[in-house]
């Protein structure tokens, strides 16, 4: 079956919709009248898909290509994995239908291994994933959107607690990349001057606000703790828990702990998994530490 969400077109929209599946059983329709963007959008089509009592639930979205046997093999990994949720590579194309890569992750690694690299950076592109029905016993209902996640990270991380996230590197679609793409397609920056720049400023007392930065961190902290709550605790959200208290404790442990994770994936396994997004982690850290610093110099001014 195919379950198409609307999220709040206009009558003329509505009215081709339905003049392309009329007398397919196949699929369904819910019309909404208020728009409440991508996020939300795919939680009403979620809950809705209990009511069919599924085995098993595929994202589709935007106007990417899907290959003739992509449902078959994400059920079949699904099925030989025993995974909660699967998702692939797929290959890169303009909206001509130029090939811009023949792998979304041929310059970086997929971190679906652990909710810790996970949460730093998403590799579950939402057009592949397909999961077991039982994965929306602990992702519905999703955060709220000021949390700013997406639904297929959120998915995705959810899956690390319950069973595992299984990733396909074959290719099973052709991602469309278009100028208006909320997210797509990037080169992974080196980022190693900015780390390093960032820690000589941060020991020269330089450090600045960052406050965007650690505003992500604060988000990420609260997705994990809601995670946390409905996994009953598990070792993997409990782990990337541990490490976000950390970051926004300013410990030096979280600092060494970031830059860890920078040198191996950049230096070391010359492979990275989050396309520089351990800068952002790292500028919150010392930005978290700066604040607790000016805070004990506060207190000793006024005793």
């Amino acid at each position: 079956m195919c379950i198409i969400s609307d999220d709040g077109s206009d009558e003329s929209h509505l009215r081709m919709l339905r003049d392309v599946v009329q007398h397919d059983e196949r699929f369904v329709v819910l019309e909404h009248n208020d728009r409440v963007g991508f996020y939300h959008n795919f939680e009403r089509a979620l809950v809705a898909c209990q009511a069919f009592e599924p085995s098993y639930i595929a994202l589709a979205d935007q106007d990417d290509e899907w290959f003739d046997d992509k449902l078959e093999r994400a059920v079949s990994l699904l099925e030989r994995e025993k995974a909660s949720l699967v998702s692939s590579d797929v290959v890169v194309i303009s909206d001509t239908g130029e090939t811009l890569s023949t792998s979304f992750f041929r310059r970086r690694a997929p971190t679906n291994r652990s909710v810790f690299h996970l949460t730093m950076m998403n590799s579950a592109i939402g057009a592949t994933v397909a999961f077991d029905r039982s994965l929306l016993d602990v992702a519905l209902p999703f955060p709220p959107a000021g949390y700013r996640s997406f639904h297929d990270h959120w998915l995705a991380r959810c899956a690390q607690t319950r069973n595992g996230y299984a990733f396909d590197p074959q290719p099973s679609m052709r991602y469309v990349q278009h100028l208006t793409n909320t997210e797509g397609f990037r080169v992974a920056p080196g980022c190693g001057r900015d780390m390093l720049r960032a820690l000589r400023s941060h020991l020269q007392g330089h450090v600045g606000h960052y406050a965007d930065d650690l505003a992500l961190l604060e988000r990420r902290y609260a997705e994990l703790q809601l995670l946390a709550a409905r996994a009953g605790d598990a070792f993997p959200a409990a782990r990337a828990l541990r490490f976000h208290r950390r970051c926004l404790g300013g410990s030096l442990t979280a600092v060494a702990e970031v830059f860890w994770v920078w040198l191996a994936d950049h230096a070391l396994r010359r492979r990275p998994r989050h396309e520089g997004v351990e800068l952002r982690y790292l500028l919150a850290t010392l930005a978290a530490r700066s604040a607790h610093a000016h805070g004990r110099d506060a207190i000793a001014g006024a005793t």
